[in-house]
């Protein structure tokens, strides 16, 4: 059995591809991937003033393909406790959507999630020289 490169053409972020096997009258779905967004994200972090830890880290969508938001998540390491939604109130996050993450303790990474598994951004914070 040979299997050669395939082109699909152009496919929208979001879209599923599955491989699928059929034997014995039977189709099973081997495995499936969506294809993730292609956009870029700028981060900035303010540092509480004072002797405190914290601050605010603010992300913006900076370009590229929508996202829905439903799929779309961010984490600031080791501050917050797992994924956070971009915004639970919006149905699509577009170049120049922000979103504002406050933290109590120190920031160390904050990172953009798509589907509550693929990476779509990761940045260090503080002072990574």
């Amino acid at each position: 059995m040979c299997i050669r490169d395939r082109s699909l053409g152009d496919l929208a972020a979001g879209t599923t591809v599955a491989v699928e096997w059929t034997g014995g009258g039977e189709t099973r779905t081997v495995t499936e991937h969506v294809l993730p967004p292609q956009a870029t994200f700028e981060v900035t972090y303010e540092p509480s003033d004072g002797e405190e830890s914290g601050g605010v880290v603010t992300l913006v969508h900076a370009g590229g393909d929508a996202v829905d938001a439903e799929r779309l998540d961010v984490v600031v390491e080791p501050a917050t406790d797992g994924l956070r939604p971009w915004d639970p109130d919006a149905d699509t996050v577009t170049a120049g959507d922000e979103t504002t993450v406050a933290v109590d303790g120190e920031a160390r990474m904050a990172v953009v999630v798509f589907r509550e598994r693929e990476v779509l951004h990761r940045e260090p914070l503080g002072d990574e020289e």
